[in-house]
C-alpha cells in the first residue's frame, strides 16, 4: 500500500469515529448503556411502605434512624411466592446488611434473624442488664477510678440494646393491605425479648459461655418461670463435672419444689 492509500484509509476510519453512528449504534459503550436499560427494565418493582408518622425516620427491624432500604422478597422467592410487587422497607445501616443475608426467608423470619444478630452484637451490653441494676451501677462506688466512665454510660447502653431488639416495628402496609403485623414475643427475660425461651438460652449461654446442654436441661427441669435460678446455677456450675452439675440441679428442684 502507498503512502497516499495508507493516509486515505487513516482519513476514512477517523471519520468514521468521528461520526453520531460510530457512537450511538456500532460501539461498545451503546451496547453497555442498552445492557444496563435491559437490566433496570427487568428489576422488580418495589414500593415504599406506609409508615406511620411517630416512626417515618426509623428503622422497621429497631427503631434506630433509618438510613437505607430493604427491599423484600428477592426475585426467588416472589416467583414462589407469586407476588407481583415487593416492599420498600426502612433499614438502619446494621440491620440492612443482617435482612439481606436472609431475603429469601419469610419477613417474620427474616426479623427474628434481624434481632438474634443484634442481640449477638450487643450481648455484652445487654448483659449489664442482668449482672446490674441502675440503682447498683449509680452506688457502685466507681467515682475517680478506671470504671468511672462505665458506671456512668452501662445502663444507658444497655437501654439501646435492649429498646433495639424490643422493638415490634409496625403493621406492614402496602397499598392499604397489611402485609404483615408481628405477634408479640413469648418469652421475656430481664427486660428483653425473646421469640421463644430456646432462643434465650442461646443466647446466654453464648454471652457467658456456659453449657448450653446443661443450661437448657436446668432451665426445662425448673421451668421457663425459673430461668433466672438455672442461668444462676450455669453460672456458678462452670467448672463442675457433670455429676456435680446433677447433684446440685437436684438440690436446687428439691430446695424450689419442682
Amino acid at each position: 500500500m502507498s503512502v497516499n492509500d495508507r493516509r486515505r484509509a487513516k482519513t476514512t476510519l477517523l471519520s468514521a469515529i468521528d461520526s453520531d453512528e460510530f457512537y450511538h449504534t456500532g460501539s461498545p459503550a451503546a451496547h453497555h448503556q442498552e445492557e444496563r436499560q435491559d437490566i433496570g427494565n427487568n428489576q422488580p418493582a418495589f414500593t415504599p411502605i406506609e409508615v406511620p408518622f411517630a416512626y417515618r425516620h426509623c428503622c422497621w427491624f429497631c427503631k434506630e434512624p433509618a438510613g437505607g432500604v430493604f427491599n423484600f422478597p428477592d426475585k426467588q422467592r416472589r416467583h414462589v411466592t407469586g407476588t407481583a410487587e415487593g416492599m420498600a422497607i426502612p433499614a438502619c445501616f446494621e440491620c440492612l446488611p443482617l435482612a439481606n443475608k436472609h431475603k429469601q426467608l419469610p419477613i417474620n423470619a427474616v426479623r427474628e434473624k434481624v434481632k438474634a444478630g443484634l442481640r449477638k452484637l450487643y450481648r455484652k451490653d445487654l448483659a449489664i442488664g442482668v449482672n446490674w441494676t441502675r440503682e447498683e451501677l449509680e452506688n457502685s462506688g466507681f467515682e475517680g477510678g478506671n470504671f468511672e466512665g462505665f458506671a456512668r454510660s452501662a445502663w444507658f447502653m444497655f437501654e439501646v440494646a435492649r429498646d433495639r431488639v424490643n422493638f415490634s416495628g409496625w403493621p406492614l402496609e402496602l397499598n392499604g393491605q397489611t402485609q404483615y403485623h408481628d405477634p408479640q414475643s413469648s418469652f421475656q427475660f430481664d427486660g428483653t425479648e425473646f421469640s421463644d425461651v430456646q432462643q434465650a438460652i442461646e443466647f446466654y449461654a453464648l454471652t457467658y459461655r456456659l453449657d448450653q446442654d446443661f443450661l437448657t436441661t436446668a432451665v426445662y427441669r425448673l421451668t421457663d418461670k425459673r430461668f433466672a435460678d438455672a442461668l444462676r446455677l450455669a453460672r456458678i456450675c462452670q467448672d463442675f463435672s457433670a455429676a456435680e452439675r446433677e447433684q446440685a440441679l437436684s438440690r436446687l428442684a428439691l430446695s424450689l419444689g419442682v
